[in-house]
């Protein structure tokens, strides 16, 4: 139900039709926002209930179970499916078994009053969920702050770092470095000055094998990515700046997969770049990340992205005057996508 307060008010002005289309018990299942929503708009119906109201209140381990099984799944959904979800259709359309907005709310409400402090990799996801929820409405600012205390951890605790350096601060492009990523159009603070060159991440050495919370700064990563896009598109004077962060972000993103061995999961996600080198017009780093790409789509056999990599081929074609290049990418695109439909 989305539309709740007209469904409250349009009820309580009818209330004595439930008395006589209704005759049996009525019970009403709702959350404590319902319930406040029900208690001030439909308040002569409520009294009908003669303030029979049951409260059934889940362990505060229970809780926390729960929201270590939705953050799990949040991640497992993102890595299997790559590119082809991102907000705000993740949020809108979350995977099965997936606890509800208003489940989620609720479970971090009774467990900041019940003043209890959550384990450091379980807050860390919560801050990259807040982010993605944040991102959905369009509230950058505020995604932003909680990707980038999210990938703080992820950065700091996994097998990418065995020492505390200052990479994680540069990484994340914060106030404290004087390279704050741009404020939304209605902010006062004057344009930023063009992000300075990222350090390569992670060192060799520090990266001997797969970790999880690799993957997981790999994943907030991205999605620091996809917000500086959004960036770029709602302030087109810094489109330029915004486009090079965002880049910088998908880069940083894939060298972590590749560093853990994980091809692909660079398959997966080595589109965004693509894009961005696009925007861009960086003609001669889009044709090779798109012949890099095209390797990797084919050896995990997946048609579609492939056919996207011939599309960037053909469009570095058409900004070189190649035309006969162009349409022969194109064809081949075409070809493949006709073959995966059959």
């Amino acid at each position: 139900l989305t539309a709740l307060d007209p469904v409250l008010v349009s009820t309580n002005s009818i209330r004595d039709e439930f008395r006589n289309q209704f005759p049996f018990p009525l019970v009403l299942w709702v959350n404590d926002w319902g319930l406040q929503k029900l208690t001030r708009l439909a308040p002569d119906f409520k009294s009908w209930s003669g303030g029979a109201v049951i409260d059934f209140e889940l362990a505060i381990a229970d809780l926390i179970d729960s929201l270590r099984d939705h953050t799990n799944r949040l991640f497992a959904s993102i890595l299997d499916t790559g590119d082809e979800r991102f907000p705000p259709n993740w949020v809108l359309t979350p995977p099965a078994n997936s606890l509800r907005r208003t489940e989620v709310e609720f479970a971090l409400n009774r467990i900041a009053t019940s003043h209890i402090t959550l384990d450091p990799p379980l807050q860390a996801s919560i801050d990259f969920l807040l982010g993605q929820e944040a991102h959905a409405q369009s509230e950058l600012e505020v995604a932003r702050q909680s990707y980038e205390s999210s990938l703080q951890f992820w950065l700091e605790k996994s097998e990418v770092r065995s020492q505390k350096s200052e990479a994680t601060e540069q990484l994340l492009l914060t106030d404290q470095t004087g390279s704050s990523p741009s404020p939304l159009p209605h902010s006062p603070t004057p344009p930023p000055t063009p992000p300075p060159s990222l350090p390569s991440y992670p060192p060799q050495s520090l990266c001997p094998h797969p970790s999880p919370y690799t993957e997981r700064a790999a994943c907030v990563l991205v999605y620091l990515g996809l917000l500086h896009r959004a960036y770029a598109v709602l302030q087109r004077v810094l489109y330029r700046t915004e486009c090079e962060r965002a880049l910088n972000y998908f880069q940083r993103s894939l060298e972590l997969f590749e560093h853990i061995n994980r091809q692909d999961l660079v398959a997966k996600f080595i589109i965004p770049e693509a894009e961005v080198l696009q925007k861009l017009g960086a003609w001669d780093e889009l044709e090779a990340v798109a012949r890099k790409a095209l390797v990797l789509h084919k050896l995990y056999r997946d048609p579609v992205r492939q056919a996207r990599d011939h599309g960037f081929l053909a469009e570095v074609a058409i900004a070189r005057s190649h035309w006969t290049e162009a349409q022969t990418q194109l064809e081949t695109a075409f070809a493949i996508l006709h073959q995966a439909e059959e």
